[in-house]
């Protein structure tokens, strides 16, 4: 009999499951990943990248329900960073990629939250999103932003992010880095590289 309820209050005990998040692109340079979250009895939820995603970390939007299903003010999120392991699971790294940046948010305001250039966190692996604190059954969006491109150069300048397809790299003399132009005058280049002058030159 004891067993039996025992194996009954196990059964009866809420079960976060961890939800699989898709990640999608936009214009060849940033990953997406969005998380339409529905929390647990214990106010938690928790979904992970099906895929890894290496670059910088860029932002995050993020978005509460303002309807019957409004999370508790002040919820938490964490975003941690994923690896497979020896023995062939996926282990989580116990650090917050934002350094605990998203926790206390406000269940009745949509926000930005824009971590690069000022800060530069490195991701490589997939990536969890973990909910904490929102109530029971509450519901709102995460949408991360990962940037693909490199934004160290060997000499250690910034390679700022971009370009537009009518942009070309330089050299910044005064940052040591680099920087994007844009062409302009009697110059032109087309989004294969093909670069046309529209006055002829003088013989």
């Amino acid at each position: 009999m004891k067993r039996l309820l025992l194996a009954l209050l196990i059964l009866a005990l809420p079960v976060q499951a961890q939800d699989s998040l898709t990640v999608t692109t936009a214009g060849g340079t940033y990953s997406k990943v969005v998380y339409d979250w529905t929390s647990a009895a214990d106010g938690t939820a928790t979904g992970r990248t099906s895929t890894v995603i290496p670059g910088i970390f860029f932002g995050v939007a993020l978005s509460p329900s303002l309807t019957a299903t409004q999370p508790t003010d002040n919820y938490d999120i964490t975003i941690q960073q994923n690896f497979t392991n020896a023995a062939g699971t996926i282990a989580e790294v116990g650090t917050d990629v934002v350094a605990g940046a998203l926790a206390n948010q406000s269940n009745s305001l949509d926000s930005f939250n824009t971590y690069w250039p000022a800060n530069i966190y490195n991701v490589g692996g997939f990536l969890s999103i973990k909910i904490t604190n929102a109530g029971n059954a509450k519901e709102g969006r995460v949408e991360l932003y990962v940037h693909r491109q490199i934004v160290r150069e060997p000499g250690g300048g910034v390679l700022p992010l971009g370009p537009l397809t009518t942009q070309l790299i330089q050299g910044d003399i005064t940052t040591g880095g680099s920087k994007w132009i844009t062409m302009s005058g009697d110059a032109t280049i087309a989004d294969g590289g093909a670069v046309t002058l529209t006055t002829a030159l003088e013989s």
